[in-house]
């Protein structure tokens, strides 16, 4: 089958195009799946690109299925490229490195149902209510708080030990921190990470280097 068969100029345009950086703005049903295969299978039948060399990701299973499908059928069948969902792969990259934050490779993912568990649990110990702050505001503050006001946030959930993580929990205050800090205890305890609702897994890349004294 000729790889570029059946596009259209900007379909061939994306498949052909290998110098730099190339963006593709395309909307629902304008065939984007089928100019990634097509650009995949370009890059490997008529550059020589090995298939261990490409990465492709796509946000659901059945998008991703559905990829590597064609792209198997257009190479042949011994594809061997990455073809995932965002969460797979970032699940897969802190699966590889995760003993260097202190991980189990069988570290949990969280989901918005896990986290609500995690803050009725803080709320009932520590006499909170929907009043103080809703799940959903508590989520999001907790999330402000991870990317804008405590970027580091996660050097003291690597170095503190359970048991100082708790006590920094233990004597928060404002309903805020109480959230903030019960929810960490937890999320070491578990050795967890979050996912968004939107189902791409939201992480942070540690360095192997902790914060010096």
């Amino acid at each position: 089958m000729d790889i570029l068969e059946g596009l259209n100029e900007a379909q061939r345009r994306a498949v052909t195009e290998t110098e730099g950086y190339v963006r593709v703005l395309a909307g629902a049903g304008s065939g984007k799946t089928r100019a990634l295969a097509r650009r995949f299978a370009y890059l490997v039948n008529e550059l020589g690109i090995t298939p261990d060399s490409i990465l492709c990701v796509t946000f659901t299973n059945k998008s991703a299925a559905e990829m590597s499908r064609r792209i198997r059928a257009l190479t042949g069948g011994g594809c061997g490229g990455y073809i995932s969902t965002f969460h797979g792969f970032c699940v897969s990259v802190l699966k590889e490195d995760s003993a260097a934050v202190n991980y189990p490779k069988s570290f949990l993912v969280l989901d918005n149902a896990d986290i609500d568990a995690m803050l009725r649990a803080v709320y009932e110990e520590r006499g909170l209510t929907l009043r103080d702050m809703t799940f959903a505001d508590a989520r999001d503050m907790i999330e402000m708080r991870k990317n804008k006001y405590e970027p580091f946030y996660y050097l003291d959930l690597i170095s503190m030990t359970p048991e100082a993580l708790a006590q920094k929990y233990a004597e928060a205050a404002e309903p805020a921190d109480v959230i903030f800090y019960g929810y960490l205890c937890r999320q070491k305890n578990a050795s967890a990470l979050i996912t968004m609702t939107s189902s791409i897994l939201c992480f942070t890349y540690f360095p192997k280097t902790t914060k010096s004294g």
